[in-house]
């Protein structure tokens, strides 16, 4: 069975061993159909995922498990379309374990994010048990991450519901440094809760 752009040279040990003229082909002429096979599966790349990393990643799973002679089916490749099979089924199922991968952890983003802010002890409480802790426990180890006086004045200030007018007396500072400190105190927490979530 030779492949349909009249290349009829195949040979596993060509491939095996590393041969120009053969992966030339692969990556001319077999890449771009499985790049298709796996639009035509899943459509255009998905959370941030795209299909030609997964094609280019298959085809190192097949160099390297010819080298290994890990899989029987490789030994038994007749064509290129064979190998082109194989290869659109194995990019297939790396994509497939990306995405499970993915809705896991955006299922479980909100337990991270909680633990990030609130410990690892409450995360693991179910969220009737989570309303009896205190907000001011909460309030307390956001405040602890910040490090400077004027920062946790700020803080305070706007979690108690001051006026920017009052919290900039209080600071010595003027109400348009208040917006200032209190839009980058948010930025901060956020990005740190970010960082915190895998």
């Amino acid at each position: 069975m030779a492949p349909s752009d009249g290349c009829n040279d195949f040979d596993v040990d060509k491939l095996r061993a590393n041969d120009e003229a053969a992966w030339n082909h692969i990556e001319t002429k077999v890449l771009p159909k499985i790049i298709r096979a796996l639009q035509r599966k899943f459509g255009p790349g998905r959370l941030w995922h795209d299909l030609e990393g997964f094609a280019r990643s298959a085809e190192r799973t097949g160099y390297r498990r010819l080298q290994e002679r890990a899989d029987p089916r490789l030994e038994k490749l007749e064509s290129f379309d064979d190998f082109e099979n194989w290869l659109v089924i194995v990019a297939c199922n790396k994509f497939g374990m990306e995405l499970r991968k993915a809705k896991v952890e955006e299922k479980h983003r909100p337990t991270l994010l909680r633990a990030a802010l609130l410990g690892e002890h409450e995360a693991a409480l179910g969220l009737d048990q989570l309303e009896d802790i205190a907000a001011e426990e909460v309030v307390n180890r956001l405040s602890a991450n910040l490090h400077d006086e004027k920062d946790k004045a700020v803080f305070h200030g706007k979690l108690t519901g001051k006026k920017e007018v009052v919290i900039a007396d209080e600071v010595g500072k003027s109400t348009r440094w208040v917006r200032y400190a209190w839009a980058r105190i948010q930025a901060r927490l956020k990005r740190e809760a970010d960082e915190n979530v895998p």
